[in-house]
């Protein structure tokens, strides 16, 4: 049975976080550790399985709303469950720190993403066309905790 660290992030896991975007979002290595180095450390969250990071959530909060910016897990760990178990260790902190909503967006055309996240209670709110770029929309998602 693997071992599940779940926790904050520190400087020293920006280089396996700063992989997984690399191979996801075709930056270079090099610009995703930029684009994380820009980051508050304190507002992003992780799960390591036997000691190595697969998976990130990077996070704003503005009052007791938390509007998630980021998150990724390793293509190679998905479908096990550790995406499931570092978004509800996200939500517990939200919570904890006082937040009563969290949203988020995504793709239009990312059906498993969506999936995921209405599995969880989160609900599509509206869409905004030509969000990441022409023709490339999104939908807000979020959930009242």
């Amino acid at each position: 049975m693997a071992n599940i660290e779940l926790s904050k992030v520190n400087e020293m896991d920006i280089d396996a976080y700063a992989n997984i975007i690399h191979e996801e979002m075709g930056y270079t290595h090099e610009e995703a550790r930029l684009y994380l180095n820009e980051k508050n450390f304190s507002n992003m969250l992780k799960i390591k399985v036997d000691d190595k990071p697969v998976g990130f959530i990077n996070y704003t909060q503005e009052d007791n709303i938390f509007y998630i910016n980021d998150f990724d897990v390793e293509v190679k760990q998905r479908r096990k469950g550790y995406g499931c178990q570092l978004l509800k260790y996200f939500e517990l902190e939200v919570k904890n720190q006082g937040g009563v909503k969290v949203w988020l967006h995504v793709n239009v055309n990312n059906e498993t993403a969506i999936k995921f996240y209405q599995k969880y209670d989160y609900k599509i709110m509206n869409r905004i066309d030509n969000y990441y770029a022409e023709n490339f929309h999104a939908f807000i998602i979020e959930k009242s905790l």
